[in-house]
C-alpha cells in the first residue's frame, strides 16, 4: 500500500511537468548500471524500493528493468566486471530479435563513490592526509587525489563512449555524488565539499568531472549533491546510503531530468502495477571480488548473472 501511494505521488508531482514533448517509448528495456546506490543498499526491500525499480514502475508497465548494480563497484569495475559488456550484449540481442519490447530505452549510472575510497583508506585513515589544512601542506595528498579523480573521469568517459557506440540516441542519466557528512564539524566533512565540488586547492571536483564527461557524450546529469548533501533524513542508519525516502527522491529527480526535455522527454501513462513489470537483477560474475571489497559494509549483491550475450528477460 505504501509503495502504491509513493507511485501515485510521483505521478501527481510530474503532472505539472509534462508538456507537449516527444515521448520516450512506452515499452522497452531500462538498464541500471552502477554501485550500491543502484543496487538499493539501505532500502528495507531492495527489490521494490531501489531507485531503478521505482523509476521503472513510474515509467509504466511496458518498461522492463535490468538492474546490474553491485555494491562496492568502482568505475573500473563497470568496465572489467561485466556491467557495460552485459548492457551492450543486450543491445545487440535486441537488434537481432526485432521485438520492440526488448529495445533499450534508458540507461542510468551511479558510480564514483567507491573510487574515492582509495584516497579515504590509503591517505585519510592512515593519517597522511587527515584533514583539509594538513592536506594543503602536503603536495602528495592532492596529487594522489587528482590522480584518482583523473582515472575516474577517464573510466567514465570510456563507459559512456562504449554505451554511445552501442546506442547513439538512448537517454543516459548519470548521477553526481552527494556529501553525506556535509554540515558535520569534522575533517572528513571539510574534505568532502572540496573533493566533490572543487575549490582553490582542487579546481575541479569529482562532480565537475562527471558533468563535463556526461556533456561530452550527450548524457544528462541528475544532481544529487545539491538535493541530498547534509540531509540525514534521506539516509539509512549507516549514514552513507539512502533510505526508502532517499531512493524515492532519486527516482523523482531522474524523472524530472527526463521530463525537462533538453533532448529527451517522456510522458507517464500511469504508474502501472508492480506485478506488471519484468526484471533481471544481478551482475557479472567477473565483478565479484573487486566489487565487494570497497563496500562500506560487507553486503552481498543480489541475484545471479545472466550469461554474457545471452541475457534473457524473465518475470519477477
Amino acid at each position: 500500500m505504501k509503495r502504491s501511494l509513493l507511485l501515485i505521488a510521483l505521478v501527481w508531482w510530474l503532472g505539472g511537468c509534462i508538456a507537449a514533448r516527444p515521448q520516450m517509448a512506452s515499452q522497452g528495456l531500462y538498464i541500471a548500471l552502477g554501485d550500491s546506490l543502484t543496487a538499493g543498499i539501505g532500502a528495507k526491500d531492495q527489490a521494490t524500493q531501489s531507485f531503478p525499480r521505482l523509476l521503472a514502475d513510474a515509467l509504466g508497465p511496458g518498461i522492463t528493468l535490468m538492474n546490474l548494480g553491485r555494491p562496492g563497484a568502482t568505475s573500473a569495475d563497470l568496465l572489467t566486471g561485466g556491467q557495460v559488456d552485459i548492457a551492450l550484449a543486450q543491445v545487440r540481442a535486441a537488434r537481432a530479435d526485432g521485438n520492440p519490447a526488448n529495445d533499450l530505452v534508458l540507461i542510468t549510472i551511479t558510480v564514483g563513490g567507491n573510487d574515492l575510497m582509495e584516497f579515504y583508506k590509503d591517505y585519510f585513515l592512515t593519517g597522511l592526509c587527515p584533514d583539509l589544512e594538513t592536506s594543503k601542506s602536503r603536495p602528495q595528498c592532492f596529487q594522489a587525489l587528482q590522480e584518482i579523480i583523473d582515472t575516474f573521469a577517464a573510466n567514465l568517459g570510456i563507459i559512456l563512449s562504449r554505451l554511445r557506440e552501442g546506442e547513439p540516441e538512448v537517454p543516459i542519466l548519470v548521477f553526481t555524488l552527494y556529501h553525506p557528512f556535509q554540515g558535520d564539524n569534522s575533517a572528513l566533512a571539510q574534505l568532502g565539499d572540496l573533493v566533490l565540488e572543487g575549490g582553490e586547492a582542487l579546481p575541479l571536483g569529482v562532480n565537475d568531472r562527471i558533468r563535463a564527461v556526461a556533456a561530452a557524450h550527450r548524457a544528462q546529469v541528475v544532481d544529487l549533491f545539491s538535493t541530498f548533501s547534509g540531509r540525514r533524513e534521506l539516509l539509512y542508519k549507516d549514514g552513507i546510503h539512502p533510505n526508502e525516502e532517499g531512493y524515492a527522491l532519486m527516482a523523482r529527480l531522474a524523472l524530472q531530468v527526463l521530463f525537462s526535455g533538453d533532448e529527451y522527454s517522456s510522458e507517464l501513462e500511469g504508474a502501472g502495477s508492480p506485478g506488471g513489470h519484468e526484471e533481471v537483477r544481478g551482475s557479472s560474475d567477473r565483478g565479484g571480488a573487486s566489487g565487494d571489497k570497497l563496500s562500506p559494509q560487507a553486503l552481498p549483491a543480489g541475484g545471479a548473472s545472466p550469461p554474457l550475450g545471452e541475457v534473457s528477460l524473465t518475470p519477477r
